[in-house]
């Protein structure tokens, strides 16, 4: 099975740069996406404020944020970005709250898989560090039904 090809719309990293182009409401997905800029627009330096992604990168690959990448793996993703900005992105860092395990804390990510635009299934991966990267872990994501309480 693979995606159709006009998935890659949706799953580039740059696809929320052309979100006031489009017609649709998107709403929800500029309220809770972190803000996406054009690597060449942010004004000043990569601080530990930003993150770099790939536009095509996927689980996590390519991704640094200064700070918690090596500081040699942000500086050749930094570089790789202003070499070829039009595959790169930068977005705000947002924070993770990590979870406790058995194995101590780690940061968790959820994502969802879809059929035809409709949720199908979750995923899950943690990490021991605050990026969620190819190193990350497999987690199991459970899922129950809210059962209702009576008040009594």
């Amino acid at each position: 099975m693979s995606n159709p090809g006009l998935a890659i719309v949706s799953q580039t990293k740059r696809f929320p740069l052309i979100w006031n182009e489009l017609r649709s409401n998107l709403a929800t997905w500029q309220d809770l996406l972190p803000r996406t800029y054009e690597v060449e627009d942010v004004r000043g330096p990569l601080d530990d404020s930003w993150v770099l992604k790939p536009a095509l990168g996927r689980v996590g690959e390519g991704i640094a944020i200064r700070g918690i990448s090596t500081a040699s793996d942000f500086l050749h993703h930094e570089r790789q970005a202003h070499r070829r900005p039009e595959e790169w992105i930068a977005q705000k860092r947002f924070t993770i709250l990590p979870v406790n395990t058995e194995s101590g804390l780690r940061y968790p990510c959820i994502g969802v898989f879809t059929i035809d635009g409709k949720a199908a299934g979750f995923y899950g991966r943690v990490s021991e560090q605050p990026i969620i990267t190819h190193r990350a872990q497999d987690a199991a994501v459970l899922v129950t039904k809210r059962r209702e309480v009576n008040a009594a």
